[in-house]
């Protein structure tokens, strides 16, 4: 039995997407044109959400990429050139690009690594008259506190915008809409994956006047080029056969014949080339694309969210050294991946590995900013263990007992 077991490797991630929801995206590839028009006109679609707050009914905005939307975003409210644009420490590098592309400059700011919680000085230091846009990344599936944003004295003097690219929890993000502007990214590894898109998310104007935020929206984004249904098709099969790669036996049979598990695995869940990233950005999402988002929105389970929770929260609660866990102590924690700080990491991804857990410290993240910071120090022992809300019981006490084991106990709580 134990033969059994050691055979079997837990992967790293699933692609959060049944087989059928991924034969339904081929389905609306191959619908004919003229029978698609009548329900989703080529120009972008808008969906209300369902949410309302303090800055009334939201509208989403469906786009390639939460990249995609960001830049968008960016070429429609024509910041001032050389202005500041304040940025979670932690993010993909393509934002960071994307705000200089624009002729802004990036400002990063910490966050407490046990609960996500803004650096208050920090931010202190660095929101002032030169800030035109603050971007709060949420990491992980935790939910950064956006009072001391919120609350600050000069709050009308720039826009702020929450990156949720890992913080869809279903019936998209339960802000009390205290952000002018929201992302979503539905890409391969998010939650309700569409293999791609976002959404950017916005106030509705009851006004409907020419020059509102969201005619800007339509009337850049008019302008891009569709993207060709034939690449979003060959996309599907791509992720078809990955989704099919990470089926137990499958998986355990091909984990073992790779001599580097982290450069195949990371090579196949690349999404953008090396050529100019902004002409990659500005294309408009193919009607099956957009199909498929809409999809994956309306039927998601808030059982399966539920699930991942309750899941995380046991693993963390299991763990003795509890604080070598980012966002342990966050209040909103869903629970998107589970990171583990660890300073020794090729030893404890190897005895991971060696008990069937596909660990890895390979991400497509970055920090900005100085290196002794809470986020620095955090990426720079950034490990991730595979976690699924189909994980069994014994896999849980397993994971919680290696991490126990496997970390240095001296890494301070915030890394």
């Amino acid at each position: 039995m134990g033969l059994i077991v050691a055979f079997f490797v837990r992967p790293r991630k699933k692609i959060d997407a049944a087989f059928s929801d991924l034969f339904m995206a081929l389905l609306y590839c191959l619908t004919p044109w003229g029978c698609e028009a009548r329900r989703y006109p080529l120009s972008q679609v808008l969906k209300k959400l369902e949410n309302a707050g303090p800055r009334g009914t939201q509208v989403g905005l469906h786009c390639l990429s939460v990249r995609s939307a960001f830049d968008l975003l960016l070429t429609s409210l024509h910041l001032p050139v050389g202005s500041e644009v304040l940025m979670t420490a932690a993010n993909v590098p393509h934002m960071f690009e994307i705000v200089r592309r624009h002729g802004l400059i990036p400002v990063t700011f910490d966050l407490h690594t046990e609960d996500f919680a803004i650096c208050e000085e920090d931010l202190k230091c660095k929101l002032n008259e030169k800030t035109s846009l603050v971007l709060i990344a949420h990491l992980f599936g935790g939910r950064t506190d956006l009072t001391p944003i919120v609350n600050h004295p000069h709050r009308e003097d720039f826009v702020l915008v929450e990156d949720c690219a890992q913080l869809f929890i279903g019936d998209y993000y339960p802000s009390h809409c205290l952000s002018d502007f929201q992302l979503f990214s539905f890409g391969p590894i998010k939650t309700a994956t569409a293999l791609g898109g976002g959404i950017l998310c916005y106030p509705e104007d009851e006004s409907c006047q020419r020059d509102s935020i969201g005619e800007r929206f339509l009337e850049v984004s008019e302008a891009y080029p569709v993207q060709s249904r034939l690449q979003y098709a060959r996309r599907i099969m791509k992720y078809l056969f990955i989704k099919l790669l990470t089926t137990k036996l499958v998986f355990a049979v091909f984990y073992r014949l790779l001599r580097d598990p982290d450069r195949v695995l990371s090579s196949l869940a690349k999404n953008f080339n090396q050529s100019d990233l902004l002409e990659q950005l500005r294309v408009r999402p193919c009607i099956p694309l957009v199909r498929m988002m809409n999809r994956r929105m309306k039927g998601y389970k808030a059982s399966s969210m539920h699930s991942r929770t309750e899941l995380g929260r046991s693993i963390t609660a299991s763990v003795t050294r509890r604080h070598l866990i980012p966002g342990a102590l966050c209040s909103e924690h869903r629970y998107w991946v589970f990171p583990i700080a660890a300073r020794e990491k090729r030893e404890f991804v190897k005895r991971f590995r060696q008990q069937g857990f596909d660990a890895t410290s390979t991400h497509s993240m970055e920090v900005q900013g100085p290196r002794d910071s809470h986020l620095s120090r955090l990426f720079e022992n950034l490990v991730f263990i595979p976690f699924d809300s189909d994980l069994e019981a014994d896999e849980v006490g397993k994971i919680a007992e290696l991490i126990d084991s496997s970390c240095d106990p001296t890494l301070p709580p915030s890394c």
